[in-house]
This record gives structure tokens, sequence and C-alpha cells, in this order.
């Protein structure tokens, strides 16, 4: 008989501290809440004085640069040869583009050149190329790292 109602206490117990715990941390609750009025500060101004001085701290968005703040001229070893091959006697008539070997114009003007740079080509081998010659550079740079890296181990040991 006392098994059981040694039991019984048991159960008792294991409610009964739960219950407590749920009751003193509304008490605590309640009296940061009494406490935080009785200051008179409101947690809504507070939230948004944190908010503010978090702004105000946050360092400013860096530039997002886009296709109109570049510039269309590439570096010089990337841009690729767009000279024309010259006219040969045969494979043109100067009836036909008014221009004869010389580069004068039938009648005697001169051709102006065109004065705006030739803009790259952008079709697929020439961004192959370019990939290919960064991939080899990327080549390079990893088997030095591995080079410098024994050098390093070596040193080490």
């Amino acid at each position: 008989m006392t098994a059981v109602t040694w039991r019984k206490a048991a159960v008792y117990v294991l409610i009964a501290v739960p219950l407590f715990g749920v009751a003193g941390i509304a008490a605590i609750a309640q009296q940061n809440q009494d406490a935080t009025q009785e200051q008179g500060v409101d947690p809504v101004a507070d939230a948004a004085r944190k908010a503010r001085q978090q702004k105000k701290d946050a360092p400013k968005p860096k530039k997002v640069f886009t296709n109109e703040d570049v510039s269309t001229a590439l570096p010089s070893a990337a841009t690729p040869s767009n000279t024309a091959p010259a006219p040969t006697a045969n494979s043109s008539t100067p009836a036909d583009t008014k221009e004869n070997a010389s580069g004068q114009a039938a009648d005697g003007d001169k051709i102006a050149p065109d004065k705006s740079a030739p803009m790259p080509k952008n079709d697929e081998a020439t961004w192959r190329g370019r990939f290919r010659d960064e991939r080899a550079k990327l080549a390079d740079a990893e088997r030095e790292l591995d080079i410098l890296q024994r050098v390093s181990q070596k040193a080490q040991v």
C-alpha cells in the first residue's frame, strides 16, 4: 500500500512542479511589464530607436556597375583584330566600289576613315577565345600555387 501512495505523490509532484514554474514565469513577466511601464519606456519606441541607430551605423551600399557605367572599349590585349583584308585588283572593280587601288574615289575625292572605333565582336568565337585565355591563366596560377605549397611544406619540415 505504501508503494501506491508514493506513486500518487510522485504524480502530484510531476504535475505541480511545471504548474509552479509556469506561474513563476508569469509573475516575473508581469513584474517586468510593470517596471517598464513605471519607467515610461515604450518598447515600440525603443525598438524604433535601435533600428534607426543600426541604420545609421550600417555601411553605405556599394555601387553596382551596369553596362552603361562601363566603357565598351576592351583592353588592347583582349581586342580581336578587326582589320579587313585589302581588296585586290581582281576581286573588285572601280565601277562597283567607286574606289581605285590607291584608296581614292573614282571622282578623285579621298574617302574619310571611320572615326568611331570598331566595336569588338560579341559572338561565340570571341567569347570562347576569351574564356580559353582566362582558363589558361587560371591553370598557370594553380600550378604556381601547387609549387609554392610544396616549397612551403618542404621549408616547414
